[in-house]
């Protein structure tokens, strides 16, 4: 990074459904190797039935928001806005904070939550 431009504020992570133990490694290894903010840019959890549901998700959406304020992530995007019916598979179509439609999961209320007490 020493002979690019003073352009770069940070580095984008994409951990998609990592562990948060798997994400903390990540994030203290490309941290220490670009010296700059990490933020992760992809992160989902499925509401899917045999993962815990919607109340799985939430869950786990809270608790992934809890860690990354932890570890002083600045930033995070949770995938995704609304869950996707043109999806291939079951899995792929529930990563939604809202249902396809447009009736908010359990996480959204988390997240809403969670951005108020910021």
């Amino acid at each position: 990074l020493d002979n690019t431009p003073d352009c770069i504020d940070s580095v984008s992570y994409h951990t998609y459904e990592a562990s948060m133990k798997l994400i903390k490694v990540g994030y203290q290894a490309v941290k220490k190797e670009y010296q700059l903010p990490v933020v992760i840019s992809e992160w989902g959890a499925t509401s899917l039935f045999m993962r815990g549901g919607e109340g799985g998700q939430a869950k786990n959406v809270g608790n992934f928001i809890k860690e990354a304020k932890g570890i002083g992530i600045p930033f995070v995007s949770i995938y995704e806005w609304k869950d996707n019916d043109s999806a291939q598979g079951d899995r792929e179509r529930n990563f939604g904070l809202m249902k396809s439609g447009s009736v908010p999961k359990q996480s959204m209320e988390v997240v809403n939550k969670a951005l108020q007490s910021k």
